[in-house]
């Protein structure tokens, strides 16, 4: 896939057309299903201490 590179401003036209090559960057941000396992189990692992906080707190209010 091509890209403009430069632009003539007056006739709204490309002068010089490059290869498009993604960033490197993206690719690093890229997760794989272990690392989504592993951090969909630390959140519900907090979701579930909050959970519990919440329900013992109700239980001693209600005392």
């Amino acid at each position: 896939m091509y890209v403009c590179n430069a632009l003539d401003e007056l006739s709204q036209s490309c002068i010089e057309w490059v290869v498009y090559q993604p960033s490197s960057l993206v690719d690093q941000l890229a997760i794989t299903k272990a690392d989504m396992v592993l951090i969909g189990g630390s959140i519900s692992g907090v979701l579930a201490l909050i959970l519990a906080f919440v329900m013992v707190a109700k239980a001693l209010k209600s005392l």
